[in-house]
């Protein structure tokens, strides 16, 4: 009985690591190619294994990339809150734009793929997959959410939740300008296209500043 039983853990434990092999060569690929040319074959030969094996795991190239996404979100969520809590309350609207602008720095992978995600959730995904990723996404956005109506008073309840969806708009469209091509990047070098170069981090933390700015003016207006 032992046995089988050691048995049966190896063969989990070998399992885990296969799918983690999975998952680990398309990342690789899907910023190196680009999600849309990978294929699943593709993606079998980068993680060593037969293609009928990542069909064991993921039913498509669709379905990979949500799972690397929730885990993406999952843990910045996590060290965005535990930034935030350090935090004496309540921060200004420039201190919580730096903030949260620092917590993306290293994150230049997980921003590529969440500019890509409302592309992918159109695509080859069943109800069952988007419902299990859109809820996992909420609890983790809920906790934080309250966390962050705590730290800009001139939030009310329930509009923390709104403020990190406008904030994901950001992070989505400055996250597509500045990930440019290398052809377009050299373009850019152009000294009379100085103004289209774009840094992420400046822009992203300038423009989610006016937006708390504007947050905050419009309660101000509205309180009178």
């Amino acid at each position: 009985m032992n046995k089988v039983l050691g048995k049966r853990a190896v063969s989990e434990q070998q399992k885990g690591v296969r799918r983690e092999s999975v998952l680990s060569a398309a990342r690789r690929l899907f910023i190196d190619a680009g999600f849309f040319d990978v294929s699943m074959s593709m993606i079998a030969k980068e993680a060593k294994v037969a293609k009928g094996t990542v069909y064991l795991y993921f039913k498509t190239k669709e379905e990979i990339f949500l799972e690397l996404s929730k885990r993406d979100f999952e843990d910045w969520f996590d060290c965005l809150y535990a930034r935030i809590e350090a935090e004496s309350k309540p921060l200004t609207n420039r201190d919580f734009s730096d903030l949260f602008s620092e917590t993306l720095r290293g994150r230049e992978t997980a921003i590529r793929l969440m500019s890509l995600l409302h592309l992918v959730l159109e695509k080859n995904v069943s109800y069952d997959d988007v419902l299990e990723y859109k809820l996992a996404l909420l609890q983790k956005s809920a906790k934080l959410s309250e966390l962050v109506e705590e730290t800009l008073p001139f939030l009310s309840k329930g509009e923390g939740i709104q403020l990190l969806a406008k904030i994901h708009s950001l992070l989505i469209g400055w996250g597509q300008m500045c990930d440019v091509s290398p052809v377009v990047d050299q373009v850019l070098e152009h000294e009379m296209l100085a103004d289209l170069r774009f840094d992420f981090h400046s822009h992203f933390t300038e423009s989610l500043f006016l937006l708390l700015e504007g947050m905050k003016s419009a309660t101000f207006f509205a309180s009178k």
